[in-house]
């Protein structure tokens, strides 16, 4: 479903300034960006969440673009929660687990 979002920073970054000017002024833009956000977890979160980053001095907040272990630990997830299951990460530090939960759990609302 979210093929072809941008992963570079920049052109990540373009698109997702395009979305919201063409929702500004469009009524059709905006549900159908809100159906396409409740429908694919990854489009909400690698065109809409953002993150802060301290190890980035001057530059923390930027915009939170997935990498493929992150997307699947992050569909995985979901479906257990969805199941009842318990979950359990492994994970080392800065990996963005913190970051994915707080995605899912808005996601979820």
């Amino acid at each position: 479903m979210s093929r072809g979002i941008p992963r570079s920073a920049g052109a990540n970054l373009k698109a997702r300034r395009l979305l919201l000017e063409a929702a500004a002024s469009s009524l059709s833009v905006q549900r159908e960006l809100l159906r396409r956000c409740r429908d694919d977890l990854v489009f909400f979160v690698d065109l809409f969440c953002w993150q802060v980053n301290p190890r980035h001095v001057g530059a923390e907040v930027g915009p939170f673009i997935s990498y493929e272990f992150q997307r699947s630990a992050m569909l995985r997830t979901r479906e257990w929660l969805r199941s009842g299951e318990d979950v359990l990460w492994e994970k080392s530090r800065y990996l963005g687990a913190t970051w994915m939960m707080l995605f899912l759990q808005i996601h979820a609302a």
